[in-house]
């Protein structure tokens, strides 16, 4: 894989032209901060990787290592953050609130917070 400051831009414009890129590769735990927009990082990298000639990446495609897309990112200048609250910690806040609520609520609480993250 080789990806540039150049092609990592690129792929974060085509993203934002795109938005139907983000379907199904959003990020759970970590995000790429670029003008005060969050992108998922591994996304990204996948979207450069293919500018360059490359192909689709995976998170699988880094081995058991998820800091090398992060280290890639962070070597040509680009911010990564921990998310506030990950989908794992918002599925188990879900699981400990659902035995004192009822099944609507319940089903409410737990859209608003997808729609959060």
């Amino acid at each position: 894989m080789e990806v540039t400051r150049e092609s990592i831009l690129k792929a974060i414009e085509l993203i934002d032209k795109n938005p139907d890129l983000l379907k199904g590769r959003t990020s759970s735990t970590y995000d790429l901060i670029f003008d005060n927009n969050k992108y998922p990082p591994i996304l990204v990298l996948s979207e450069a990787n293919k500018i360059n000639g490359g192909k689709e990446l995976l998170l699988e495609d880094f081995g058991n290592s998820v800091t090398i897309p992060f280290d890639i990112l962070k070597k040509n200048g680009f911010v990564i953050e921990k998310k506030e609250t990950s989908y794992f910690e918002e599925i188990e806040k879900f699981l400990v609130q659902s035995k004192t609520v009822n099944r609507q609520q319940k089903v409410y609480w737990f859209s608003q917070k997808l729609r959060e993250c």
